[in-house]
């Protein structure tokens, strides 16, 4: 089975809409420039920073939110390797499976 990283950040970047990673860079430089208040001066600069938040979050929310699902069952399947009884009972429905 091939080691597939499970961090975005461990993939290599291919400088397209998928750089989750200079997407994360960016909003962060967004969200200090509207704490900040100076942007909120001129309401076009604000409008169009607004909108590239949304465009930016619709791509990262949905990354994040698989990166963590991905983590929580790589978790999840560690915990039960190591029960007993829950590695007997995969091992059961593993054969049952192959037998299909």
């Amino acid at each position: 089975m091939r080691n597939w990283p499970i961090s975005i950040d461990g993939w290599p970047s291919c400088g397209a809409s998928f750089d989750v990673p200079e997407k994360l860079r960016r909003l962060a430089e967004l969200e200090a420039a509207m704490g900040g208040g100076s942007l909120w001066a001129d309401p076009e600069k604000a409008r169009a920073a607004v909108e590239e938040m949304k465009g930016l979050k619709r791509v990262v929310d949905p990354f994040q939110a698989l990166e963590t699902r991905v983590r929580d069952a790589l978790e999840l399947q560690a915990l039960a390797w190591n029960n007993p009884v829950i590695r007997a009972r995969l091992a059961r429905v593993n054969a049952e499976w192959r037998r299909c």
